[in-house]
């Protein structure tokens, strides 16, 4: 269902949805309704034309059973959601259509920031609105780049950050340890050779679901990493280096786990 009422994932009015955030501070672009980019991140993607009737040829269902799904030929506009009006759920009488069509203007939520009039949001701004959902805001991984796109950017670079997949099932020598998951060791959170600012970000925007989610054995090599105690390790005084400085007492840290589901 095209309603955030009940799908939480999909496009909501009352949300402004921002372009993911970069590792300078700068933001991706804002998308063309009507040429919106599936994978903004790279070079090669699909654009979609979002606010024109469009012609798809894949598997429809209808209702909740596998049963109901056929492969033909159908056309969508997908600049639309539906306002849940209350009742039952389950029920299409329950919503109201909203198309975000040429010449409208739409209700304007408290909580959007992003168009100009006080209670109006006009075709352009809700259009756009919802491109940027379609682009950066669409499904669990991409909402999850997005989310840790912003927490992770007020990092202090003081603060050192390492990284690594959950699905990283070869191992790697990672200064001098030979583990899955870990991608980097830990190192100053700056955009500069020696921090991990600027590959976090250039790695976390290029991030796809695949594979399994081995969230335990993920947690156990991390783990694994900070049990490590050569000076190139995580508590050394430069990770990386043989630096023979000793490494500071009582240093609190701390494992990020994210995923798109569980």
């Amino acid at each position: 269902m095209r309603s955030s009422a009940t799908n939480p994932l999909y496009y909501n009015p009352a949300t402004t949805y921002k372009p993911w955030l970069k590792k300078d501070g700068t933001r991706f672009p804002d998308q063309n309704p009507a040429a919106a980019r599936q994978t903004p991140e790279t070079s090669v993607t699909t654009a979609r034309n979002l606010v024109a009737d469009q012609s798809y040829n894949t598997n429809w269902c209808v209702g909740l059973s596998n049963a109901n799904c056929t492969t033909s030929n159908k056309t969508l506009y997908q600049a639309k959601y539906y306002n849940y009006n209350g009742g039952s759920v389950t029920n299409i009488a329950s919503y109201t259509e909203v198309k975000i069509a040429t010449g409208n203007n739409y209700a304007k939520a408290a909580t959007r920031t992003d168009c100009a009039a006080a209670t109006t949001c006009t075709f352009a701004e809700e259009s756009r609105n919802f491109a940027n959902w379609y682009s950066y805001h669409r499904n669990r991984m991409r909402v999850a780049i997005a989310g840790t796109a912003e927490a992770f950017y007020t990092v202090p670079e003081s603060f050192r950050v390492g990284y690594g997949r959950i699905n990283k099932t070869s191992t790697a020598n990672i200064d001098g340890f030979t583990i899955r998951t870990i991608e980097k060791g830990v190192r100053p959170f700056e955009v500069s050779a020696a921090g991990t600012k600027g590959t976090f970000y250039d790695s976390l925007h290029l991030r796809t679901g695949s594979g399994s989610t081995p969230l335990r054995r993920a947690m156990d090599d991390v783990g694994q990493y900070y049990s490590y105690v050569d000076q190139k390790g995580p508590w050394g005084e430069t990770p990386g280096t043989n630096n023979a400085t000793a490494a500071v007492a009582c240093r609190r840290s701390f494992h990020v786990m994210m995923t798109d589901g569980l």
